[in-house]
């Protein structure tokens, strides 16, 4: 999440700021680096079997494929429940910044799909 989230959108938004971070910023920081990080779960949790052979310490590997799913279904969470709390907690955040949250009974579909899927069959959750 921080690599592909944070330090870019984050930077960007320094650069043309003029130097300075907001806290909605970072919030949103956060829900581009939650999905990025998602991807990067279900692609470790598609190469356990493989990367546990090799050595390769990933989160999956560590901790087991039930946590990396539940990782995974926080991840795809997180950016959903930042933009209903930022719209609620701060009405200077348009309400068409909610419009994403049609995607969410998509999103739980995605979810339900790593949860069952298994090996190769994972690529159709990488791609949507």
């Amino acid at each position: 999440m921080f690599y592909f989230g944070i330090v870019p959108v984050l930077s960007v938004f320094w650069m043309n700021s003029g130097g300075f971070v907001t806290p909605t910023s970072v919030l949103y920081a956060i829900i581009m680096g939650s999905f990025a990080a998602a991807i990067i779960t279900v692609n470790n949790i598609r190469d356990m079997e493989t990367d546990a052979k090799i050595g390769k310490k990933t989160s999956a590997v560590r901790f087991g494929r039930n946590f990396a799913v539940k990782e995974y279904r926080w991840l795809m969470y997180i950016p959903f429940v930042l933009l209903l709390l930022m719209r609620l907690l701060s009405q200077k955040i348009p309400a068409v910044n909610l419009l994403p949250l049609i995607a969410y009974p998509w999103m739980e579909d995605m979810v339900r799909k790593v949860e069952v899927r298994q090996g190769e069959e994972l690529n159709k959750s990488l791609v949507g």
